[in-house]
């Protein structure tokens, strides 16, 4: 057990525990990585994004990494169903949602993208709005992915990640965080590059997919880039 009177500094990978008399460096593997990130990112929603920025304007569903407990870097996703409300348009709303997150010191950064005008057919319709956030305790810089699907489009991520969820078990968890972080490690990146989470969860919940090449190949041929 640490000694209670010890001060932890933590970062990333690694947490540096130091008091008076003494200093040394404790190295997390990739279980408590993952599970280190899951308990900082349910710090962040519970104290801070839930409260003062999302709950008041609609319902929050968490997805993603966060959801099936498979996180490997700072990375929260979350959609929100918004009201039907005459006063206000669901981009009024979004627009409101910003600015509340503008005016913290700990955003860095936002983006917003209308979706919902898009031609491609592929692409759900809806809002979506990034926030780089820092957690003051850790100094981690969070990237919060918040979705506003059109009804349609929401149903069916919900009926995916449902799926996903229904399909994953211990033994699978685990052997989807070992190929998280052999991907990361193989492209050099601290996080997952764009959609192959997204992918990777398709190729070994949906399609049952297993030895190294099957799985390389299906990411290579869903244009995932490593």
């Amino acid at each position: 057990m640490l000694n209670l009177l010890a001060r932890a500094v933590v970062a990333l990978g690694k947490v540096t525990i130091g008091c008076k008399n003494f200093t040394r460096k404790y190295c997390m593997n990739n279980l408590e990585k993952s599970k280190y990130l899951h308990k900082k990112a349910t710090e962040l929603l519970t104290n801070t994004l839930l409260p003062y920025y999302l709950q008041k304007y609609g319902e929050i569903i968490y997805t993603g990494s966060y959801d099936l407990d498979l996180m490997v870097w700072a990375d929260i996703d979350l959609q929100i169903i918004l009201p039907n409300d005459k006063s206000k348009s669901r981009l009024e709303m979004i627009l409101d949602i910003s600015n509340a997150f503008l005016l913290d010191s700990n955003c860095k950064n936002i983006k917003l993208i209308n979706f919902s005008l898009s031609n491609k057919p592929n692409m759900p319709k809806g809002m979506y709005l990034g926030v780089n956030f820092k957690q003051n305790d850790t100094q981690i810089v969070w990237k919060i992915d918040v979705c506003a699907l059109d009804e349609e489009d929401q149903k069916k991520s919900y009926e995916f990640h449902k799926q996903l969820k229904e399909r994953l078990t211990p033994e699978l968890s685990d052997f989807i965080l070992q190929w998280k972080f052999k991907i990361m490690t193989k492209c050099g990146m601290t996080r997952m590059p764009q959609l192959s989470s997204y992918f990777l969860y398709q190729a070994i919940l949906i399609y049952n997919l297993r030895t190294d090449q099957e799985i390389w190949n299906f990411l290579e041929k869903n244009g995932v880039v490593i």
